[in-house]
């Protein structure tokens, strides 16, 4: 791991052991967090509301196909997700890879669960954002266009997963079940990621 980024928080809420958590991150700064990500990518997304209390989006609560007009009807521009975070204390917002309906065909995720298996320094800088849970981090690249989705398997089992396409990530300032923020990291515009 890169020297700039910590696998420990350094002070962590005595509440819930985060470092940036419900309990000690304003609305307005989580909808500063959801800025500084939406500013370093090179489209305008339509994002996906979260569903309280878990990690999913609200289309999965509804049982309905991504592509329907009623999915298409849920989604929500950038400038207005960090409204409603900063007005409405919205608990967060999802963004799907590779969805030219969503604005966001360009972009790829990488998902770190274990990074003592799978290190995010083990790719291209990027920006990176601080998982709410506190464990893992989470990658987001430009597609080069040849990049798909893969999951680790063998002795990475676990550890991550590349998410290309109609697989979604939860996006800085919204709040995890366990009361943790999804923060950035190191804020730059993605790189290209290209499948060697």
């Amino acid at each position: 791991m890169s020297e700039n980024i910590s696998h420990t928080s350094s002070s962590s809420c005595c509440q819930c052991g985060n470092q940036h958590c419900k309990h000690n991150t304003s609305d307005n700064k989580r909808a500063d967090f959801l800025k500084q990500f939406l500013d370093a990518l090179p489209c305008s997304p339509l994002l996906m509301p979260q569903v309280k209390n878990t990690k999913a989006p609200t289309i999965m609560r509804k049982r309905v196909d991504l592509e329907s007009q009623q999915a298409k009807n849920l989604l929500v521009p950038g400038h207005e997700a960090v409204t409603r975070i900063q007005n409405d204390g919205a608990v967060g917002f999802c963004i799907y890879a590779g969805k030219p309906t969503h604005n966001t065909g360009s972009l790829v995720f990488v998902d770190h669960d274990d990074v003592d298996k799978f290190d995010p320094a083990d790719l291209p800088d990027t920006f990176l954002a601080r998982s709410g849970s506190g464990d893992g981090y989470h990658q987001t690249y430009i597609n080069s266009g040849n990049v798909q989705n893969a999951q680790a398997k063998g002795d990475l089992d676990n550890a991550g997963e590349v998410r290309a396409n109609n697989q979604y990530i939860i996006t800085p300032g919204s709040i995890h079940p366990s009361g943790g923020i999804y923060h950035p990291v190191k804020i730059q515009s993605p790189s290209t990621l290209s499948n060697r």
